[in-house]
This record gives C-alpha cells, sequence and structure tokens, in this order.
C-alpha cells in the first residue's frame, strides 16, 4: 500500500511515485532538482516534478546524447502552462582546457550547440564544468591545516568525510565561516607528473580562450556558472572575474575537499547563480540531505534567507528527494 504522503504519475515506462506536497515558492530562492529524478528521458521527469518545483535541473551530461527539437517543444510548453523555469547542467565529456587543440575545439562545439539548443527555454544559468585534466582527484584533495583543532563532522555518526578514491584522511574543516579553507600550496601537490605553476598557467589561458570562444555566440557571460570542482576555485576565480562569469557553488564537492561551505557562502554567495546542494557521507556525495549533519546544514540555510537565485537538490532518485525535501522544508523553519 502506498504512503498516504505520495500519488502515482502514469509514464510510458510504468508509474510513478509523485511527490504529495508542493514546495513552490516556499523559499525566496528557486527549489530546483535533477531531471533524473526517475529512470526516465527528461521530459517524463519534468512532467511529475512541475507541479511540486519552481526549476528543474536539466541534464545534458552527454555531449552526443542532447534533447531534439520537438522533446525541447514539449519542455517549453510545459514551462508556459506549469511556470516552470530551468536551469541546464552542460557536458561532462568534454575538456575545455585540455592541450589538444582538437579536443578543447569539440568541447566548445558541444557547449554551443547545447546552449543553442535550450536557448528558447530561457534558462536561468548553465553550469560549466572546468575539469583540470592533468591532475589525478585524489592527489588534488585539501587538507587541514594541521594547526587546526578537531572539529565536529559534517555527516551524521560519520567521522571522516573521504575522496572517492582516498580513504583516510584528515577531519573536516572547521563549521566557522572565519575559517578559510585549509589548501596546500600548489608548489607542494604531488600533481601526477604535471606539477607546477607554468602548467596551471597554461591550463587557465587555455579554459579562457576556449570560454571566450563560447562567448561569441552571444549569450549573456552571466548565465554561465562555473562549478565548484575537486580544486581550489581561486584557480579560476580570475577567469571568472575577467569574463564575467557567474559561479555555481556544489556543497557537496567543497565537502568532499574538506573545504568548509560557509566561508564560499559568505564569500562567493552574491556571485552566486546556482547551488547544488546535495549529502556527502564516506566519499559518497548526491545522497539525501538527511546524511549530512544538521547544525552544519542550519548553519549553510540561515545564508540563504536573502538568496533569489537557484537551489538544485542535486540527486538522482526519487527516495534521496524525498528525504531532502522534508530536511529541507524542516529546517528552514528553524534558520
Amino acid at each position: 500500500m502506498l504512503s498516504a504522503m505520495f500519488s502515482v504519475v502514469e509514464s510510458d515506462k510504468g508509474n510513478y511515485l509523485a511527490l504529495f506536497k508542493s514546495y513552490r515558492g516556499l523559499f525566496p530562492f528557486r527549489l530546483a532538482t535533477t531531471s533524473f529524478i526517475y529512470p526516465d528521458h527528461i521530459l517524463p521527469n519534468a512532467v511529475c516534478l512541475a507541479p511540486y518545483l519552481d526549476e528543474m535541473e536539466l541534464i545534458l551530461f552527454e555531449s552526443k546524447n542532447l534533447p531534439n527539437s520537438e522533446e525541447i517543444s514539449d519542455l517549453s510548453a510545459l514551462q508556459n502552462k506549469q511556470e516552470l523555469s530551468y536551469n541546464v547542467h552542460l557536458p561532462l565529456d568534454i575538456s575545455l582546457g585540455h592541450p589538444s587543440d582538437n579536443i578543447r575545439e569539440e568541447g566548445v562545439a558541444a557547449v554551443r550547440k547545447a546552449v543553442a539548443l535550450t536557448k528558447r527555454l530561457a534558462p536561468s544559468t548553465y553550469t560549466l564544468h572546468y575539469n583540470y585534466d592533468e591532475t589525478p582527484i585524489c592527489l588534488r584533495r585539501a587538507k587541514n591545516n594541521e594547526n587546526n583543532p578537531p572539529s565536529p563532522p559534517f555527516s551524521k555518526g560519520g567521522g571522516m568525510l573521504d575522496s572517492p578514491l582516498e580513504k583516510g584522511g584528515s577531519q573536516s574543516p572547521p563549521l566557522g565561516k572565519d575559517v578559510a579553507p585549509s589548501i596546500p600550496p600548489l608548489e607542494k601537490r604531488d600533481t601526477g607528473g604535471f606539477p607546477g605553476e607554468k602548467n596551471l598557467s597554461l591550463w587557465r589561458r587555455r579554459i579562457a580562450e576556449s570560454t571566450g570562444d563560447i562567448l561569441k555566440t552571444g549569450i549573456n557571460p552571466e548565465l554561465i556558472s562555473v562549478e565548484t570542482l575537486d580544486y581550489p576555485l581561486i584557480w579560476v576565480e580570475g577567469i571568472i572575474n575577467d569574463l564575467g562569469l557567474s559561479i555555481c557553488l556544489d556543497l557537496g564537492h567543497l565537502l568532499l575537499n574538506g573545504e568548509d561551505p560557509l566561508y564560499y557562502l559568505d564569500k562567493y554567495l552574491e556571485k552566486t547563480a546556482i547551488i547544488h546542494l546535495h549529502g556527502v557521507c564516506q566519499g559518497r556525495d548526491h545522497l539525501g540531505l538527511d546524511v549530512l549533519d544538521e547544525a552544519a546544514l542550519l548553519g549553510w540555510l540561515r545564508l540563504l534567507k536573502g538568496y533569489t537565485g537557484t537551489v538544485s537538490i542535486e540527486v538522482f532518485s526519487f527516495q534521496h528527494l524525498q528525504t531532502s525535501l522534508e530536511v529541507l522544508a524542516k529546517l528552514w523553519k528553524k534558520a
């Protein structure tokens, strides 16, 4: 028997549980989630979730598998009917800073194609990854300064938050927003054979040139939000500022890197177009918010009281979305 909290939505691929309660208009920000909550295409996800959320994060992770024009038309019709907004997560299988000219050009072309395809949907932002290809993720994980005292973990009962590719490590950083993230100097990093400021400088130059080529389409630079990944945001902060781009603060990625989301929210919120919010525990991210320490999450939410951008619960299952919405609604009343 289904819980009274849910109804059922029919789809060509079967029946899906639907949220019983709407969360639209409950927050100063636009509340969103991904277009992969149900194991189906983008449109069925949008149809099922539109009555309950303000916005949908369109997941276009694969550059060779973008929606066709008919699907975009259907999404546009749904948008008009439900007053739903969209944001677009641009493809992940590209590299705008790669040493190969051909690979960079393919990446630029993929982004331009995705932007052109979704333009009629008037996305609130286009989220873009600047992958630093040369350095393995396990070697870029930020570590605490040994002078920092131990602090509470960000996840419930979990102790450490480990990188997916690395076990062990140091505790999560202090929760205070005045504590800057402790990141090893570049010259002290083992970068898998690609160390040093020269290599980073070349990568930045390639990133800037690729982004400039994307901007030649005439897109407003502020519509492109550069996501926090597995290296310090300061590495690309100059590019973001010089080109007038926005920021996507992925709080889960920050946790995986051992960095303090409060610090980043306090410093970068004004320039942040979208926040990716998801749970992290034992080296796994994109979990429900119920795995996070409530005190830490409450501190983040207090900084969002006047935020009018997008907060996307970036999970990929109905269960994780359901629990996340319940936690968010409960803690928002306390924030």
